[in-house]
């Protein structure tokens, strides 16, 4: 598995959305999560010294800074951990300028805590597998 001692960040502005994907992540192994509510607050945390996570889930749609500025800043200070982007936008193109920004995983809106906790597992498990070859 991850390196469980690492911990994941949530950034999502509803308060419930970030409790639920803490305890999928919790359930798929994470020990450990930190929360933001927007970009500017997940910026202003790496930039304090909390800045080397196991796994990033981001919404895209945030007051403040949004998740795409938030990947943007992410990638320019960490290109290798996990950012997986929230969202309930289906356009493609969007999901495409996330990807060529460094997004490594989209998650769809609404998804099941059963559905989170698997797919949270399985990146990890890949995130494992990247780090072991390298």
């Amino acid at each position: 598995m991850a390196d469980h001692n690492l911990p994941a960040l949530v950034i999502d502005d509803d308060a419930l959305i970030r409790r639920v994907l803490g305890v999928a992540l919790n359930r798929a192994g994470v020990d450990s999560v930190l929360e933001a509510a927007d970009g500017r607050e997940a910026k202003e945390l790496i930039e304090n010294g909390g800045g080397t996570f196991c796994l990033v889930v981001c919404d895209w749609l945030m007051p403040v800074m949004d998740g795409m500025e938030f990947l943007e800043y992410f990638r320019g200070v960490d290109s290798d951990t996990p950012f997986v982007m929230l969202t309930s936008v289906t356009d493609i193109s969007g999901h495409n300028q996330a990807k060529s920004k460094g997004a490594s995983h989209f998650f769809i809106k609404p998804l099941t805590d059963g559905d989170l906790e698997a797919r949270f597992r399985s990146i990890l498990e890949l995130a494992d597998e990247k780090s072991v070859s390298a």
